[in-house]
């Protein structure tokens, strides 16, 4: 132990160690909460299409020409379920997300935490978009594709249904990849020693 009393005591850092941004901001950790702050207000804008979707279905329903408007209802009544689960999981976790991601942004310790929280209900919600998509594909690929059967021909709208299909299991499933990776970030030692010393 050292003898000179004016010697100040050293605090102990972590051994992680990370890039930084503008005064001192982890750039991992920025650019994690940007991108969060993004894809929160792209999921409450889902939220607001898929509640709009449920609220006017059956005024949709008249917009489709006559011949194809019971495939249509068949159609939305397979997905109305799932829909409608999406719809409340959004609706508690991107708001959250966009609090979470601002409070990360502004350095407040609980931003960090919230944000976590939020990553994981982003993770189950694109669980239920894959897991409905793929039984969407697997099991009712016809009914999604008939209500452009007749203009498109049968063999070309069960085409564009998979293609459809496909594509949002990749996506959800690149979304879930992400909400993974900063959820584990988020919880790394010199992440929360970062946070903890801006409550300091």
């Amino acid at each position: 132990m050292s003898e000179n009393p004016f010697e100040q005591p050293t605090v102990p850092q972590s051994n992680e160690s990370y890039p930084t941004g503008p005064v001192g901001f982890p750039t991992a950790v920025m650019v994690i909460c940007i991108l969060c702050l993004i894809l929160g207000l792209f999921g409450l804008f889902s939220v607001c299409g898929s509640g709009f979707t449920l609220a006017a279905a059956e005024s949709l329903g008249q917009l489709i020409p006559e011949e194809a408007r019971e495939d249509f209802q068949k159609t939305l009544d397979l997905q109305f379920i799932p829909l409608v689960l999406q719809t409340v999981i959004g609706a508690i976790f991107a708001p959250l997300m966009v609090v979470a991601s601002i409070g990360c942004l502004i350095r407040k310790p609980w931003g960090r935490s919230l944000l976590v929280i939020a990553a994981i209900g982003f993770i189950v919600w694109n669980l239920v978009a894959i897991g409905f998509a793929v039984w969407m594909t697997v099991f009712h690929i016809d009914a999604l594709a008939s209500p452009n059967a007749a203009t498109l021909g049968k063999d070309a709208a069960v085409q564009m249904a998979y293609a459809g299909q496909i594509f949002a299991i990749v996506l959800s499933a690149v979304f879930m990849c992400f909400y993974i990776f900063a959820a584990t970030y988020m919880k790394r030692k010199s992440v929360k020693d970062f946070f903890a010393a801006q409550a300091v």
